[in-house]
């Protein structure tokens, strides 16, 4: 992808936050743009977890597809989807203090994410983005 829009010359990684993942319009509109190369979707195995759990909730009609979502959205990255590593305290201790206990995960992933980028040739080139709608829990001024 020598033209990428988000990250010229490189990649842009997404952590996507559970709250995006629920809403059915969202997710499919964010998994077309990942389909279509502007991104590569990534996710935590507590953003499985939020996610199944809040299922039922958001979708009563349909409480019990929720697993089933969750596993479209597993193939459509070839289940290349997962950040490992994350609880390591060598990524917890580097999250920001104000990022609320239950959002840690996310932005510890990030981290993860872009240590490996420091094994890339040119690691500015590459993008590590968090996607959530819960600015207020991620700390985004910190």
């Amino acid at each position: 992808m020598d033209r990428h829009p988000l990250s010229p010359g490189g990649s842009t990684l997404a952590i996507l936050d559970a709250c995006v993942l629920l809403p059915s319009r969202l997710s499919d509109v964010l998994f077309d743009l990942m389909l279509e190369g502007l991104y590569f979707a990534y996710w935590t195995s507590d953003v499985e977890a939020e996610f199944l759990r809040n299922w039922p909730q958001v979708h009563p009609d349909a409480s019990k597809s929720g697993a089933k979502r969750l596993k479209a959205f597993q193939h459509a990255t070839n289940n290349a989807h997962l950040v490992t590593g994350y609880n390591d305290a060598a990524f917890m201790s580097r999250v920001p203090v104000r990022v609320h206990k239950d959002d840690r995960h996310l932005v510890a992933a990030a981290l993860v994410m872009v240590n490996g980028l420091d094994e890339e040739d040119d690691p500015a080139r590459h993008k590590v983005m968090i996607v959530s709608d819960n600015t207020r829990h991620l700390a985004v001024a910190h």
